[in-house]
């Protein structure tokens, strides 16, 4: 007999184990279970057999059967029983429970009819949940149904997925079963593809794991039959998961989802494979530094093969990583999983995520961190990539000036040597920004970066102090294999104060003979020097006077005199006639020695007291340049150094002068007083952008050379 059972949603299969009481008496304590719908009970025995205990189901339920092992019916509510051991019994005993739920879709009347007929009472609802993608919980979503077989060999009949992949998760009965499982197309054509039998598990009749993958325009139908014809009533219930085919999950990804944004963090997920060799993609956001390890929970693992990729800030997504666990890149954004199956199964696991680097932790915004993970070692391409950027905001009110600190830390090692950090400057009259060490022997620049929708570099600062406009602008930190490690530095921002806008009085008249008897005074000096001077002048206003030293067309003008000179075999003597030039007459001598008569190459020039630098590129493509300077003065332990602001680090791996070199430094040494020194270099890999900075003692004092501009190779 049995009692109909409402239709909701979909929950889990309580199957329930029950222990045994301590009493060793007739009567036992008594053990509650919360069952709803078809039930059955039975007791399991560590020694196989249960001679010597007894199952007693006190409560008042519909019952179909019961003995002294088992019991079976329709309950709702507590089922109340006690296990009894009788003197002198061996072992252990347990009750084991199979109950259905109130959710479950149950079989209120036979559902004996065929395979065509859909009803109500058949037919597995759609249920919203996790298919071949990130899911919130580790199993699959299922949908549940319960019936009974009829004595006398019973088969009932469940449509359980249309134009779907099906997965049975667990079949489970009271009594022994077979499962056939039919595809039946539109044109009502039909075809069994499994036929299992029931084996006995602890007590219960199961069937687990089947996955059945169906094509378009046909359906799945579960045929649950009773193998033995003089059988009672039994129950049976079963477990589904369904996905639809058009709902499966992309072989690859193409766009890179977003960086993560906490420390740490649990993707799960879970799928099904909808045809034979289906490659299923999943992507979860992560960021740079990341350690990563994935698991598995799968059971058919020999059929499935799993790669890992990263996407990355330049829009590339990277070969597979190999194992299940290790740290991203620098630059990567997201993490993309591909499950590659050769066989219909499903397949399930977590992804879990921990931040491995400590950049930007310092920096808070009102009270929380915004950002997490490795800081890239290269600017943005635009403002679409922000968010993949750790960004100082200054939003300075112009009304009411304010300054501001920022603690900007992280660490510098191995393969992750820069660190980029942008700062967003939002106040019209733009802000002063200042850096301040605090540990570490990392190196800060502050970068002015232009505004016309690509980034590039027009002004920087060795840390000290720079001003930047409104707009989008970078702070880059740079270690070296010597200096790794962590750094901590101050960034202030701040705003000059505003000029009072109050009422002012002209007042100029009553300087009217001071500025008579200023001027005078002023003047006359400059007048004398004018007279003495009048050849310069008129030479200059006439285009006769001396040449700039970095004038490009005396170059050309020394080279062709030295040309002609070279000709003739005195090309020492013709440099001697121009000795007054210094670096331009070296530079004009060694374009003729290495046979370099093209002038169109970039080049970076300063001249100040201490001497004349300059840096030329020689050849672009094989990232060859000409590094000069002439001293004006005498230099002690004079040094050269370069540096490269868009991220892209070379090393100097050729050099014409002998002299100690290692990576980015050069060692000059001690220069003379109108001593020039001009040497050929090579870089490698070959750098967009080249800085360069000369350092040394002179006087006792440390100086340094700094050209504004930066040499962009092209």
């Amino acid at each position: 007999m049995r009692c109909a059972v409402p239709v909701i949603a979909i929950v889990v299969v309580s199957l329930l184990f029950a222990p045994i009481t301590s009493a060793q008496g007739i009567d036992s304590d008594v053990e509650s279970a919360l069952v709803s719908g078809p039930t059955y009970i039975t007791l399991v025995c560590d020694q196989g057999s249960c001679s010597g205990y007894t199952l007693e189901v006190i409560s008042d339920h519909n019952t179909t059967f019961e003995d002294s092992f088992s019991w079976s019916g329709n309950a709702e509510g507590a089922l109340d029983y006690r296990i009894v051991r009788a003197p002198g019994a061996s072992g252990f005993a347990q009750a084991r429970i199979l109950t259905s739920d109130v959710d479950y879709i149950h079989e209120t009347e036979d559902l004996g009819d065929s395979m065509m007929l859909a009803s109500f009472n058949n037919s597995l609802p759609v249920v919203n949940g996790c298919t071949d993608s990130l899911c919130e919980m580790s199993k699959l979503t299922t949908k549940r149904m319960s019936g009974w077989l009829n004595s006398g060999g019973d088969s009932d009949y469940w449509l359980i997925s249309a134009n779907s992949s099906t997965y049975i998760e667990e079949f489970q009965s009271e009594a022994p079963a077979i499962v056939e499982i039919w595809k039946i197309a539109s044109n009502g054509s039909r075809l069994m593809v499994e036929r299992l039998t029931t084996s006995l598990q602890n007590g219960i009749h199961e069937i687990r794991n089947l996955t059945v993958v169906a094509d378009s325009n046909e359906e799945i139908w579960m045929v649950v039959s009773s193998v033995e014809v003089d059988r009672r009533d039994s129950v049976y219930m079963a477990s589904v998961f369904v996905s639809h085919n058009e709902t499966d999950a992309p072989a690859k990804h193409k766009h890179q989802s977003n960086r993560i944004n906490q420390p740490q963090a649990k993707f799960k997920f879970a799928g099904i494979s909808h045809e034979q060799i289906d490659v299923d993609s999943i992507l979860v956001p992560a960021g740079g530094r990341f350690y990563y390890e994935i698991q598995i929970f799968n059971h058919e693992i020999n059929h499935l093969s799993v790669s890992i990729h990263e996407h990355l800030l330049n829009g590339e997504v990277s070969e597979d990583l190999g194992p299940g666990n290790g740290i991203t890149s620098s630059e990567a954004i997201s993490l993309e999983i591909r499950f590659h199956m050769i066989a219909p199964m499903t397949y399930s696991g977590e992804v879990e995520l921990t931040s491995n680097s400590t950049d930007f932790s310092g920096l808070s915004s009102n009270g929380d961190l915004v950002y997490f993970g490795d800081a890239p070692n290269t600017l943005p391409l635009g403002n679409a990539e922000f968010d993949y950027w750790p960004t100082i905001v200054v939003d300075s009110n112009e009304s009411s000036p304010d300054a501001s600190t920022y603690r900007l830390q992280g660490d510098v090692f191995g393969a992750d040597m820069i660190d980029t950090y942008l700062i967003s400057i939002n106040s019209e009259s733009g802000s002063l920004i200042r850096a301040v060490a605090e540990s570490g022997t990392a190196r800060i620049q502050i970068q002015e970066l232009t505004q016309s929708g690509t980034y590039q570099i027009m002004n920087s600062s060795n840390g000290t102090q720079l001003f930047l406009p409104m707009g989008v602008h970078a702070i880059r930190i740079e270690g070296s294999p010597q200096d790794g490690g962590a750094y901590s530095f101050l960034i202030s921002t701040s705003q000059s104060q505003p000029l009072d806008s109050g009422v002012f009085v002209d007042l100029s008249s009553k300087a009217t003979p001071y500025y008579i008897f200023a001027g005078l005074f002023l003047l006359a000096p400059s007048v004398l020097v004018a007279f003495f001077m009048r050849r310069e002048i008129i030479n200059r206003i006439f285009g006769k006077g001396t040449p700039d030293s970095f004038d490009r067309g005396v170059i050309e003008s020394i080279m062709d005199e030295l040309r002609k000179r070279e000709s003739g075999g005195n090309l020492e003597d013709a440099l001697k006639s121009f000795h007054g030039h210094g670096l331009t007459t070296s530079r004009a001598s060694f374009l003729i020695e290495k046979g370099l008569p093209e002038m169109d190459f970039a080049s970076v020039t300063v001249s100040n007291p201490m001497g004349d630098v300059g840096i030329w590129i020689d050849d672009a493509k094989k990232g060859i340049l000409t590094f000069g300077i002439h001293a004006k003065v005498d230099w002690k332990l004079a040094c050269l150094r370069l540096s490269y602001p868009d991220g892209t680090r070379s090393k100097i791996v050729e050099l014409s002068l002998k002299s100690i070199f290692s990576d980015d430094e050069i060692m000059l040494g001690d220069i003379r007083e109108g001593q020039t020194i001009l040497s050929q270099l090579k870089l490698d890999p070959i750098p967009e952008i080249l800085e360069i900075e000369v350092t040394g003692r002179v006087k006792g004092e440390s100086v340094a050379i700094v050209p504004r501009d930066a040499l962009a190779w092209r």
